[in-house]
């Protein structure tokens, strides 16, 4: 290769005269190299040579998904209900040939069936427990769907009856039962004390009430622990009387399911206590209950202070002057918010919903009508 010539550029001859024309021509730009003589030129110019083996794996191979799905374990409550006896309807004829030869054949003509509306079956005199509004979820639905009648709760195989309650105190218990917030407002002499007490046995029985709180007025507190005691007698009742120290003592007690107090004591040793240090309940029953129909005294104020779980109010006259005084009575029971002011069409609405009223002349109709009489009475000297 010449000295100072460079490959990569192109030869281009140029006339003296600038009037001439300029010839282009291409030159092919290929650097040869050459190797020097070491004995390896052979060995690059050969092809690798390449080894298969098999090795045994480690494990065997599986199949991995790249999607799994996870789906929640779903909660399920089943139920197993005894067999019931299956009747033959129709009798094998080996079976009534050899009775045949045991026992004389009679012939006996078909009785008349009696229609549906006049036969009464244990089925629809049973008292059934209603599911409640506010029973959203599956569980709750159940526990008040799969109860017994209240006629086989209470027939003496579960709780020992004293006496034999009549058809509508049986409604009541029912309705009780299943009530979170309830007004029974029966008439005066009906039985409101041995319903309640019913209804309240059965809950502690199912687990759902544990602790008690029942206020009345002072006179009716050893009415109550005379029916407590009739109606049942298994659970313990502590009545909060006497002086300070021995009230709060009785109110930290645990040992007693039931506790009973008048409206007095309770405004006062609400606030000697306090809201936040007073214990809660897990059911509250007002006897009485229109004592509380002013919302703005202290009486209506501590009762709708106490925490609770169930509110029951036992009262024969809901209504005295006013609507105001029902309304008191749907705010302590949850139907209302505090300070609400509805209209007659959403209390008649409530009022089907939060109370059940019955009165003499509807349930006890083999009762004589009642016969008023003046009497004179002549008083003794001093």
């Amino acid at each position: 290769m010449p000295a100072g010539h460079d490959p990569l550029s192109a030869h281009r001859e140029v006339a003296p005269d600038a009037a001439s024309s300029v010839e282009a021509r291409s030159v092919p730009l290929h650097l040869d190299v050459s190797l020097f003589s070491s004995g390896l030129n052979a060995g690059i110019a050969r092809a690798p040579a390449v080894a298969v083996q098999s090795v045994d794996l480690l494990h065997p191979p599986h199949c991995q998904p790249g999607l799994r799905s996870h789906w929640p374990k779903i909660k399920t409550v089943g139920v197993t209900f005894p067999d019931g006896s299956v009747a033959e309807s129709h009798p094998n004829p080996d079976t009534v040939q050899q009775r045949s030869d045991l026992v004389p054949q009679r012939v006996s003509r078909p009785r008349p069936r009696k229609p549906a509306a006049t036969r009464r079956t244990a089925v629809t005199d049973a008292t059934r427990v209603a599911i409640p509004s506010n029973a959203l979820s599956v569980t709750d639905r159940l526990f008040y769907l799969l109860q017994p009648p209240m006629e086989t709760l209470l027939s003496g195989q579960e709780l020992v009856m004293p006496f034999e309650p009549f058809p509508f105190q049986y409604q009541g218990i029912a309705w009780l039962f299943s009530q979170h917030g309830g007004l029974l407002a029966d008439e005066m002499g009906l039985g409101k004390t041995m319903q309640s007490i019913s209804a309240l046995r059965l809950l502690m029985r199912a687990g759902q009430v544990r602790t008690v709180l029942l206020v009345c007025p002072k006179p009716l507190i050893t009415n109550w622990q005379r029916e407590l005691t009739t109606w049942a007698e298994e659970i313990p009742i502590v009545a909060i009387d006497g002086p300070s120290p021995r009230r709060r003592l009785l109110w930290s007690m645990t040992n007693a399911p039931i506790k009973l107090a008048n409206y007095e004591l309770l405004v006062r040793d609400l606030e000697m206590i306090g809201e936040d240090d007073f214990p809660s309940f897990d059911l509250v029953i007002l006897d009485e209950a229109q004592r509380i129909k002013n919302r703005d005294s202290r009486t209506n104020q501590a009762a709708r202070s106490i925490r609770r779980g169930r509110s029951w109010a036992l009262t024969g006259t809901p209504i005295e002057n006013r609507p105001s005084e029902f309304v008191s009575l749907l705010e302590f029971l949850g139907a209302l918010p505090e300070h609400s002011a509805p209209d007659i069409r959403q209390l008649n609405r409530l009022a089907r919903e939060f109370v059940l009223r019955r009165t003499k002349d509807k349930v006890l109709t083999d009762l004589p009508p009642r016969l008023d009489r003046d009497e004179i009475l002549e008083l003794t000297p001093g």
